[in-house]
């Protein structure tokens, strides 16, 4: 999708963002859905978005779209996937960027370091809006689910760290106790 009277393509896509936020404010799913599944196209066909341009970016996307899609999510990967930090000219761009950017951002670069091992998928990701639920089984690939509680955009398991998985199995062992029915557990016996 080419605008006219647009020399750069962080100012296309700056345009993109803006054209999904309208689309998505005023509840025309239709359009939203041609420009976020274009924006996908871009991304995955090997776009690199400097770290000057994401500011901008992001920026307009962060704080005009709900956190719950998956073109901000699909932006953080890309970041995550080809970014590095040796090329940028301004150290200050990293205090321009959204919050929750950032934040998605740790969280993906977490998910590199630690995923390879535990994400126990090898499918790839997609980011594009399926129409119906049909659609989406019929892609195959694993699909965002957007984790309220921590920010983030999750595909496939929850990566974990050793920590974390240890924890997450005592208190899972904890609540599985043997109990048989109608038996009160001790923390009522103690009242």
């Amino acid at each position: 999708m080419r605008i006219a009277g647009l020399d750069r393509q962080d100012d296309e896509t700056t345009c993109k963002i803006k054209v999904y936020a309208f689309a998505d404010r005023f509840l025309v799913p239709a359009l939203r859905r041609a420009v976020h599944n274009n924006m996908v196209d871009y991304i995955n066909n090997g776009c690199f978005i400097e770290l000057s341009e994401m500011t901008r970016i992001a920026g307009e996307a962060f704080h005009n779209i709900p956190l719950d899609r998956p073109i901000l999510q699909c932006l953080v990967d890309d970041h995550c996937s080809f970014w590095s930090g040796c090329c940028e000219d301004d150290p200050d761009s990293f205090m321009k960027l959204p919050r929750a950017f950032i934040v998605r951002v740790m969280r993906g670069l977490q998910e590199q370091l630690w995923g390879a091992k535990d994400t126990g998928s090898s499918k790839p990701r997609c980011y594009y809006e399926h129409t119906d639920e049909a659609e989406v089984t019929a892609c195959g690939k694993l699909h965002m689910r957007y984790d309220e509680e921590k920010g983030y955009g999750v595909f496939g398991r929850t990566v974990r760290c050793d920590i974390c998985q240890y924890d997450a199995e005592s208190s899972d062992s904890d609540s599985t106790s043997e109990q048989e029915p109608g038996e009160a557990s001790s923390e009522s016996d103690s009242d």
